[in-house]
């Protein structure tokens, strides 16, 4: 949950790193907003920007610059943003941004991008009738390969909050209920409600934008501590039904229901899982949950429900039963859309929130359903061949996780824009695009995904704030961090080489393993805290005065590791890095003796008072920190010394 937290504050950093030549935006007032919106003479209402007959044509502009708008303009595939005016809006993002290097980055992009089409065109102008017959004899057998592969038999479950940080601010925060506002500021925002969308407000969009397509648009402060509270609550739910459930971020997690649907049926014989609900405690959100499926069982008559009041409310004094009295019984029975709908439930009656689900055979369908009946729905295809093909062949291709705004304008370029046209046109693709592009596009159009991963992916954001992600998905599950290592190597690698001869210089460099696996032998949840990996390494040091002897009496020509703390433990670093979980435990045992702090403290600060020592001394620090890599506990030891400062 912190890893989460601090991604997502890394992400808004970066990203208002990114925009930072708009931060003058923040003095403009409400009626300078007024005035720019009346100078783009935008068609709004009280119901956002919509589709107008008169809407200004784009096509006197340069083909590059429409092209940016696309890049830069409104996604209308993501939920709550459909039927609105996408010219006009695009319009307003295009001319809020020119001059900026937000803009400029985006006219590079555009301009690497356009490269890339004239190559396929090039390529496409080439191809002839004998190579396409040739590409479809031989995507019949990869078309083979993967049906061989579907797998019909898991029940997957993909969970997504509804607009979640902006949720939990109109929930803290009533009166925010009817407006459009946004969680962020002008310089970037997190996440909007489904009025701010209305007007082509969005998540990752700076906020001095969103205030121009919406001039009534209210800004929340963030507030992460308030967000991993809410998070914890929905997944400790998630957990009950299946513990070992794949948190993707804050609002999302993905679930493999199908054990838990046959134990549910011996530990609830009778059919059904029933829950309390006081009546005026049956909120509009809850109602609708319950509706979808006669959940909320009717009061047959007065006297059936006497006893169940008599039994919570104390009615003496004979006054008449209220609302609050009144306690409804609520009844799921042992099939997924009610077990899904349960799930949904009690998320909203803990968190006063709503999630939206996805039920598929696997993960891709799972996430594509889930946005199906946003907010507050599920959506579930039945489980055929023929019935997910009939749905995923009228599907637009943006629709797909994957395919992003590059992809999109490559498909366009040679007719495709829907999944039946993916798979029509495979052979183009075959000849188009690499081998694993082509089995990922006809994977998608089959509707074939996968519930468990081995991808690598590599993270580069570049000085010129360029970021750069490439995959690669092994063919087998691997946790072997010299393979690892290999790999990344060689991709970062191809990066060097690919800059030559400029150099590769970046700000920001990741490498990440996703849709992980659970190893056999681990009989701990994959939800476990990275400290809890560390924390095996601890198991056998409890003679630890014994280990460090022995370790000390063999570090002649060994470097030492001194502890920061108390500056009297020391270890040698032995190739095998117990070393490390040897000074890690010794620290925790330091840092929770307040004493040995404050003495450390005083020592140091009694050294010298002038700034320049002071710097000498705080550089110092980070270079010991930065040598006992692995643990964040170094970490909150100087910052705990800064505070007492």
């Amino acid at each position: 949950m912190e890893n989460d937290i601090t991604e997502m504050d890394q992400d808004f950093s970066d990203q208002s790193d990114q925009l930072n030549d708009f931060d003058s935006q923040d003095d403009i007032s409400d009626d300078d907003w007024q005035e720019i919106l009346d100078e783009s003479d935008l068609n709004t209402s009280n119901d956002g920007i919509k589709l107008s007959d008169n809407a200004e044509s784009i096509s006197s502009q340069p083909v590059s610059e429409k092209n940016a708008m696309a890049r830069m303009g409104l996604n209308d595939s993501k939920a709550g943003m459909s039927g609105l005016d996408k010219q006009k809006i695009n319009r307003i993002i295009l001319e809020a941004t020119k001059g900026s290097r937000f803009y400029n980055n985006e006219m590079r992009k555009e301009k690497q991008a356009s490269q890339r089409v004239a190559t396929l065109k090039a390529k496409l102008v080439k191809i002839t009738q004998a190579q396409r017959q040739i590409a479809i004899d031989e995507l019949k057998q990869m078309e083979n390969q993967l049906e061989s592969t579907r797998d019909l038999s898991r029940v997957i479950v993909h969970i997504d909050m509804d607009a979640f940080y902006a949720a939990i601010e109109i929930r803290d925060n009533p009166s925010l209920a009817d407006k459009p506002m946004a969680v962020g500021g002008t310089g970037m925002m997190l996440t909007s409600n489904y009025i701010a969308r209305r007007y082509g407000v969005r998540a990752a969009m700076p906020g001095f934008i969103g205030k121009r397509l919406c001039p009534d648009l209210v800004f929340v402060k963030p507030n992460s501590a308030k967000y991993a509270q809410a998070s914890q609550e929905v997944k400790a739910i998630l957990a009950e039904y299946d513990p070992q459930f794949t948190s993707v971020s804050l609002d999302e997690a993905y679930m493999d229901l199908t054990d838990y649907l046959e134990r549910r049926k011996t530990t609830y014989p009778n059919g059904t899982v029933e829950f309390t609900i006081a009546q005026n405690d049956i909120a509009q959100a809850t109602l609708k949950i319950l509706n979808e499926g006669n959940h909320l069982l009717p009061l047959d008559n007065y006297e059936s429900e006497k006893s169940t009041i008599e039994e919570t409310v104390d009615n003496s004094d004979n006054r008449s039963l209220s609302n609050s009295d009144i306690i409804r019984k609520v009844s799921f029975g042992h099939t997924i859309d009610d077990v899904v709908r349960e799930i949904r439930y009690r998320i909203n009656r803990k968190t006063k929130l709503t999630a939206s689900a996805g039920i598929g055979p696997n993960r891709m369908l799972a996430k594509i359903y889930s946005d199906w009946n946003k907010p507050n729905g599920q959506f579930k295809v039945e489980f055929t061949k023929e019935k997910i093909i009939q749905f995923m062949r009228q599907l637009p291709t943006r629709k797909i996780s994957g395919i992003g705004k590059v992809s999109e304008r490559l498909l366009n370029e040679i007719g495709i824009s829907t999944c039946q046209e993916l798979y029509d046109k495979k052979d183009l693709i075959f000849l188009l695009f690499s081998n694993v592009s082509t089995k990922f596009f006809l994977a998608v159009a089959m509707g074939i995904g996968s519930n468990d991963g081995r991808c690598l992916t590599v993270k580069l954001k570049t000085v010129a704030f360029e970021i750069k992600q490439r995959s690669i998905t092994f063919n087998h599950h691997t946790n072997s961090s010299a393979e690892m290592f290999n790999i990344a190597s060689e991709i970062i690698r191809g990066e060097r080489l690919a800059c030559q001869p400029e150099r590769l210089r970046l700000r920001l460099m990741g490498i990440k393993m996703s849709t992980l696996k659970r190893h056999q032998s681990d009989e701990k949840s994959v939800q476990d805290k990275v400290t809890r990996y560390f924390s095996k390494h601890d198991e056998n040091l409890s003679q630890s005065q014994l280990v460090t002897k022995e370790i000390d009496d063999n570090c002649n020509n060994i470097e030492k590791v001194t502890c920061p703390v108390c500056n009297q433990f020391h270890v040698c670093k032995t190739d095998d890095r117990s070393w490390l979980a040897l000074l890690n435990s010794h620290i925790d045992n330091c840092l929770e003796k307040p004493e040995i702090m404050k003495t450390s403290m005083s020592c140091k600060d009694s050294t010298t008072n002038s700034k320049e020592k002071v710097i000498k001394r705080r550089k110092q620090q980070r270079n010991r920190m930065h040598r006992v890599t692995g643990n964040r506990t170094l970490h909150n030891f100087w910052h705990t010394k800064d505070n007492f400062r």
